[in-house]
């Protein structure tokens, strides 16, 4: 049971953190340049407010990151290092207790490619034959922002639909609220709740009626570093096909625009096996 669960949660981080989720440093783009709205509110400044704020970092590395994961009733917990470069690349590093290294992993948008060290082997595949193998329910871009505290857009390059949108505010609270529509059929429901004091994303919920999926995201424990607000938990519901997935993402010790080395040599004596 402890293996399937471990394969399970690799399967779903991999990508995102790993993926996580998901798994996001994300380049925005103002909605309606890619969708065609049928409604229109005019009081979107927090939302323009916080896009602008998703550029508030190039980089980020985060050490001592812990990672529980809970599947249908199992649970494991995958400790590591995370570092993640806007629009391009994550890379994880897994190390268990005893300090040793024993995955470490590169996703890109194209690519993902995974080194174990106990059985000494590895394996590369693209993003897209991971994504369809796993089903994993979000793009890259999404996983990236997912884990930044950054907005992002479910299927939002879909062009066979149409968006509703609206902002309620209640108790200083903002809920962004986002509808797909395919002939006159709701299929996908959004809502962003963002937090006016903070002007920080607060929680995702996504609701996908066609493929009877469901996903929560909450951000908890902001804490400012290096002059950014950022939380310290990430908490990921995700409820499809029957399954149960919870995540829950501590981040350690946060640096920001720093550079970023990654060493990604595949050793000569590894062997290449299929994901």
């Amino acid at each position: 049971m402890q293996r399937n669960i471990h394969r399970a949660a690799l399967n779903f981080l991999l990508p995102g953190l790993i993926s996580l989720l998901i798994i996001s440093c994300r380049s925005q783009k103002p909605v309606s340049e890619d969708r065609k709205p049928v409604v229109e509110d005019n009081n979107l400044t927090l939302i323009s407010i916080l896009e602008n704020k998703n550029h508030d970092f190039h980089t980020l590395k985060a050490r001592r990151i812990e990672v529980e994961f809970y599947m249908n009733g199992g649970r494991e917990k995958i400790k590591g290092n995370i570092a993640i470069y806007r629009d391009s690349m994550i890379a994880v590093s897994v190390i268990p207790a005893l300090g040793y290294e024993v995955l470490r992993i590169l996703c890109t948008r194209d690519s993902v490619i995974v080194i174990s060290r106990p059985d000494k082997s590895y394996s590369a595949t693209s993003f897209n034959y991971y994504q369809k193998k796993y089903q994993i329910p979000v793009d890259f871009n999404d996983m990236l922002a997912i884990l930044s505290n950054e907005v992002f857009y479910y299927k939002e390059n879909s062009d066979d639909r149409v968006f509703e949108k609206q902002l309620k505010s209640e108790n200083n609270k903002n809920l962004y609220i986002i509808d797909a529509f395919r002939d006159g059929k709701r299929i996908t429901n959004q809502g962003i709740e963002l937090d006016g004091d903070k002007v920080k994303l607060d929680k995702v919920f996504v609701t996908d009626y066609e493929t009877h999926m469901k996903m929560n995201i909450r951000y908890e424990e902001f804490v400012m570093d290096e002059e950014i607000l950022f939380p310290k938990k990430i908490g990921i519901d995700l409820i499809e096909n029957h399954n149960t997935i919870m995540l829950d993402i501590h981040y350690g010790l946060v640096v920001f625009n720093d550079s970023i080395n990654v060493e990604f040599v595949v050793p000569p004596n590894y062997t290449r096996k299929d994901i």
